[in-house]
């Protein structure tokens, strides 16, 4: 398929998504676009620009749009992208109020992800881990062929994949 059409089913699903929003009153705080602010989060040390955040009177909702196709046996999102959208979902719970969840919008499917204090756990824990790998203290991992092969640490501290 050309990329153009891939551009258009994109739009028309991010689209869907704010007429959906719009109905409930929701609107646009913020966008990321040219010249888009960088959001922080000092607690957690992270920052980042989310693609959209939906506030309404009550909630803040975040959208993470993906330009990558999900199987269509597949549950739930990705785990890195699930880690992404939580990590924005911190960061705009600090800038914008109560966040009750977000989506990640693949190019043929969409998930929600709820903010509970399961996710805020986990995301707590992977960022330690991260933390740890970057300071070359020894950590506990599950070798994945798939993984490993991308992975930044895997030239400079990791013995498994070496």
């Amino acid at each position: 398929m050309d990329i153009t059409l891939y551009f258009i089913i994109a739009t028309a699903t991010v689209l869907g998504f704010l007429y959906v929003f719009r109905k409930g009153n929701n609107f646009i705080v913020y966008e990321d676009i040219n010249g888009a602010q960088i959001l922080k989060d000092e607690e957690f040390r992270i920052e980042g620009k989310p693609d959209q955040i939906l506030k309404n009177r009550r909630f803040v909702t975040i959208i993470e749009v993906k330009s990558k196709f999900i199987p269509n046996n597949q549950q739930s999102p990705y785990s890195g992208d699930r880690m992404q959208l939580a990590a924005y979902m911190k960061i705009a719970e600090n800038h914008f109020g109560r966040v009750k969840g977000g989506y990640v919008s693949y190019k043929n499917r969409s998930f929600y992800v709820p903010w509970n204090w399961f996710l805020k756990r986990e995301l707590k824990r992977t960022l330690q881990q991260m933390e740890d790998a970057e300071t070359g203290k020894p950590m506990r991992v599950k070798p994945q062929k798939q993984k490993c092969y991308a992975c930044v640490y895997r030239d400079r501290h990791c013995k498994i994949a070496k």
